[in-house]
């Protein structure tokens, strides 16, 4: 933190992620969920942590963690990642309402599934193709409060 602040002149950050394994859960390893939960969760908890004090002495800043639909809803053959992202969504929330008299604003962003070639590659799967197994269908899977269900299309960033 300190070489960031020394480079930068302020501390706000932005926790990336990873998704873990697509499996069910009878295959899915606890080495697996204890990678999923540190580098999702006790990593987001960690620099959270780190942050905050020189954030105080700038008398603020932002943070945006990480979380995904997974966190928020629940993917089916995804349980590892929903769990940590739900977790990220819980400590968001609790880290907002601790420093809310303050300055710091603190949000999570949620994004759904994006069929990028990473997505396609880990999951196996792309549209029209059959499913991994009996019980993982993405078009089912990833459930939005609008445009109902679908895997998002990448978008480039520069026409958001």
């Amino acid at each position: 933190m300190a070489r960031l602040l020394a480079r930068h002149g302020r501390i706000d950050i932005s926790m990336p992620g990873i998704t873990g394994p697509t499996v069910d859960i009878e295959r899915y390893s606890l080495a697996d969920r204890r990678r999923v939960l540190d580098v999702n969760l006790t990593s987001t908890f960690l620099c959270c942590k780190a942050a905050i004090t020189p954030m105080r002495r700038q008398n603020g800043g932002r943070v945006v963690n990480l979380a995904s639909i997974a966190g928020k809803e629940g993917n089916a053959s995804m349980a590892g990642d929903a769990a940590a992202k739900a977790g990220v969504i819980a400590l968001t929330k609790s880290l907002g309402k601790e420093l809310a008299a303050t300055e710091f604003r603190v949000n999570a962003i949620a994004p759904a599934m994006i069929a990028t070639d990473l997505v396609r590659k880990s999951l196996r799967w792309s549209p029209g193709s059959p499913p991994m197994n009996a019980h993982f269908r993405p078009e089912r899977c990833f459930i939005f409060p609008v445009g109902g269900q679908r895997i998002d299309q990448p978008t480039p960033s520069s026409s958001l």
